[in-house]
């Protein structure tokens, strides 16, 4: 993405698979880790 001149970031998240990760973006698993407020809010920055 950084190669062709967009922005991203790396996040981690202790403890936390690929599957888990994934899982929190459904109301059941969102109290493990703040990924889908993370990604919204790269979202609303670089979107606006």
């Amino acid at each position: 993405i950084k190669a062709v001149g967009g922005r991203c970031e790396a996040r981690l998240y202790p403890g936390l698979s690929h599957e888990d990760l994934i899982a929190t973006f459904s109301p059941l698993f969102r109290k493990k880790a703040p990924v889908l407020d993370d990604a919204a809010a790269f979202l609303h920055r670089e979107l606006g």
